[in-house]
Parts: C-alpha cells; structure tokens; sequence
C-alpha cells in the first residue's frame, strides 16, 4: 500500500501516529519502513496519554 501511494500516486510522503501505551502498531510501522518523526506528548486528555508520529518519505 505504501508503494502505491509513493510510486503510483506520486506522493511524497505517507504518516501514521499511534498511542504510545500501543507498542505493536509501532512495530508494524517500523517493518514497512516508516521512521519516528517525533512524540506529541499528552495529546489525550482524559488519558493523558503521548502519540508517536511516524513517516516515510519517497
């Protein structure tokens, strides 16, 4: 799916975000190449809970 949007599509860019207290969607990210780009920290209030960004550029 990433390849067709980077090649097929043309874009330059794909991200994610997932729940820091979510370890596994990080990992999924990781395999399909995705970078972390940074962390919005306490981005859930009631939860009070940090969301990792991910990317991959073309």
């Amino acid at each position: 799916m990433i390849d067709f949007v980077l090649q097929v599509k043309g874009y330059h860019k794909v991200y994610a975000r997932y729940f820091q207290s979510n370890p596994a969607s990080g990992k999924v990210m990781q395999k399909l190449g995705m970078k972390q780009e940074g962390i919005l920290l306490k981005q859930v209030e009631k939860e009070v809970e940090d969301i990792i960004s991910n990317g991959i550029i073309k």
